[in-house]
């Protein structure tokens, strides 16, 4: 049976923004100011302090009013998405709505570091809430509120990555922790036979008793998906705690590496085409020379946004292949940082949520290679042939036109991962600074 062909986007096409409903600004705003915001007002103060280093009661105060934003803010997304008087199904621009928060949550837990990020994350997509055990989940997560207040306890299903464990749990000096949440007695009996793996540091093979009795099958394949979820968890404690391990997606060894060099954002220059924008309804910006940028008023500016960014990439030399996208698109992206997470003012994160304003972003590759290679950074296009090698061996390479881009450190060479665009438009990197950091890794 042949593939089905990709309907592939136009370049124009990938410039048109996801915009949510307008009903669901009020509670979106809501959400935002008790997930990221609840202890601003103690901010100054903690920037006041002496050295740089507030006092304990200052930070346990902090602590205090982060988390249980975050904990007011996880109810009622809860409360919201299972209450079937109120939405008797969840639209989907509601669950994306809310799993922003919930990853926006995520996101300041693990200090924004995709290298953490990713090590949760499975591509596998997030069951709706009313699929999974949350309300297990929940109980458990209550109970873990009670009895440690100042912490917060984040369901991972409310977010689109974290992917290993029910329960990300971080609490102040403490650190944080990964739980699994099982019920009923067949979850027990598999809980028991994965502890005696542990215990004798193999696999148990279960009796054909064992089997009979719990409908061997089903219990198998559920005593094998236990026995997996127990593996994964393993290994994102050992890379966490290493900073190397094995990835539990992959399987490959993976290694967390602190950058060589400062990696520089480009959001001063957003922010400076904002402005521009406030003024006359439009604002552009050119980083590096090579990521191009620009902010447009919706219904204001005379030519839609889209059309005229497209024309002024185009005409600087930009070519169809060259990546370009939708600022409000990371909200789409698993591993990207929420429009929520962002720094920009709160009245630009509302209004490219709800379409009243558009960012466009586009990044000239050709420019960019030259520009690194002028630089003395060993970069340079592979043959469609090495590239389509490189696939069949599973590399997660980028590819423009066809063919992967080859980096060399003098000492190792490399293909440019999937990874280096989403560096560049949703975590706010400079390109010619990602790549860079990227090639003497």
């Amino acid at each position: 049976m042949p593939k089905k062909r990709r309907n592939k986007r136009s370049p124009l096409q990938k410039l048109f923004p996801s915009v949510l409903p307008k009903a669901l600004e009020p509670d979106c705003r809501r959400l935002y100011q008790l997930a990221s915001k609840n202890s601003e007002r103690l901010w100054p103060q903690i920037q006041r302090a002496e050295n740089g280093k507030p006092d304990n009661s200052l930070v346990d105060q902090f602590f205090r009013l982060t988390h249980s934003g975050m904990q007011e803010a996880q109810i009622d997304i809860v409360n919201s998405l299972l209450d079937k008087h109120k939405h008797s199904d969840i639209k989907p621009a509601q669950l994306l709505a809310y799993r922003g928060v919930a990853d926006a949550i995520a996101w300041q837990l693990l200090n924004n570091e995709l290298a953490y990020a990713k090590r949760f994350f499975m591509a596998e997509v997030p069951p709706k809430p009313t699929e999974s055990n949350i309300q297990s989940v929940v109980s458990v997560v209550d109970n873990i509120h009670k009895a440690e207040p100042n912490s917060i306890a984040l369901i991972s299903d409310l977010t689109s990555f974290i992917q290993i464990g029910d329960v990300m749990h971080m609490r102040p000096n403490k650190g944080m922790s990964i739980y699994e949440v099982k019920e009923g007695s067949i979850n027990k009996e598999i809980m028991e036979l994965l502890n005696r793996e542990s215990d004798s540091q193999g696999r148990h093979e279960v009796s054909s008793g064992e089997g009979r009795k719990y409908n061997s099958e089903s219990f198998l394949r559920q005593l094998e998906r236990a026995r997996r979820q127990k593996n994964r968890m393993s290994s994102l404690h050992s890379t966490l705690l290493n900073d190397k391990g094995i990835d539990a997606a992959t399987g490959k060894r993976v290694q967390i590496f602190e950058p060589q060099m400062q990696i520089d954002s480009w959001y001063t220059e957003l922010l400076e085409a904002y402005e521009a924008c406030k003024s006359r309804g439009w604002g552009i910006s050119v980083v590096q020379n090579c990521l191009y940028m620009g902010c447009y008023e919706t219904g204001k500016f005379a030519t839609p946004g889209q059309i005229a960014f497209e024309t002024w990439f185009s005409a600087l030399g930009a070519t169809q292949s060259c990546p370009r996208t939708s600022l409000v698109d990371c909200m789409l992206d698993p591993l990207a940082l929420p429009v929520y997470s962002i720094p920009i003012p709160d009245e630009l994160k509302f209004d490219l949520l709800f379409g009243r304003k558009h960012i466009a972003l586009g990044l000239n590759v050709p420019e960019l290679i030259k520009l690194c290679q002028q630089q003395g950074i060993q970069v340079e296009f592979a043959s469609q042939k090495t590239t389509t090698q490189a696939l069949q061996q599973g590399t997660l390479l980028w590819k423009l036109d066809g063919r992967g881009i080859i980096l060399s450190n003098g000492r190792s060479q490399g293909f440019l991962g999937e990874g280096f665009i989403l560096r560049v438009f949703f975590h706010g990197e400079k390109p010619i600074d990602a790549l860079s950091a990227i090639a003497n890794c």
